[in-house]
């Protein structure tokens, strides 16, 4: 939720910028001190786009959706100062001082691009949407982990991502004359290895384990949750 009220923030500034920009081509720009302005945005400019980089950098290595949001919300000032920069440059290049506004009108648009990102993967969140990616990476450690041997067949997987944990719930099909404790310490040593499989995520497994001979055991397949 704080992300996505972050990004709605961008995307509100994505309008201010850009109706700054349409109200300067109305009445016309005044541009005074284009020299001390360039100085002081371009400082300024510098230290938001470490710290923006920093933050989405540390964000996205500990799948903090917050402490990326910040980032981007640090960075949407450094593409205001780097639309005002450009601007100013262009001004003094050309002596045509329009081409500031309509600098910002275009770094407004790329803003609200920024903001609507954001609020995108803020619902992905709040739903605990599981990106493909990772979803894909997910099955193949199923695969690759599974002991065949005992395992014969894993189905009803679901799957949901929060923050950096995955939640797996699967049922897990074992032949049904072993017993119930060979099949336990065998499942039990596959959701481990699975833990173990996918870096930078912990994955908790709630497995249920079925016989291999389906059919008897649910012979009208599985209801709805």
């Amino acid at each position: 939720m704080s992300a996505g009220f972050e990004g709605a923030l961008v995307f509100v500034a994505s309008f201010a910028v850009i109706g700054s920009g349409i109200l300067e081509l109305r009445k016309g720009p005044e541009l005074q001190e284009i020299g001390v302005g360039l100085a002081i945005t371009g400082t300024l400019a510098v230290v938001n786009l470490v710290l923006g980089m920093a933050l989405v950098m540390i964000g996205r290595r500990t799948h903090s959706i917050v402490l990326v949001a910040n980032g981007k919300h640090v960075l949407t000032d450094v593409y205001t100062t780097g639309a005002a920069i450009i601007g100013l440059v262009l001004v003094l290049m050309t002596g045509k001082e329009v081409l500031d506004a309509w600098a910002a009108i275009l770094i407004g648009f790329c803003i609200m691009a920024g903001g609507f990102s954001l609020l995108r993967s803020a619902v992905a969140g709040l739903m605990d949407r599981m990106p493909k990616d990772l979803n894909r990476q997910l099955d193949q450690a199923i695969e690759q982990c599974r002991p065949g041997s005992i395992i014969k067949e894993i189905h009803e997987k679901r799957a949901r991502l929060l923050s950096d944990e995955i939640w797996l719930e699967m049922h897990v099909l074992v032949d049904g004359s072993i017993p119930v404790a060979e099949a336990h310490n065998a499942v039990t040593e596959f959701e481990q290895s699975l833990d173990q499989a996918v870096p930078d995520h912990r994955v908790r497994v709630i497995s249920h384990i079925e016989p291999i001979e389906h059919d008897r055991a649910h012979p009208s397949g599985h209801q709805p949750h």
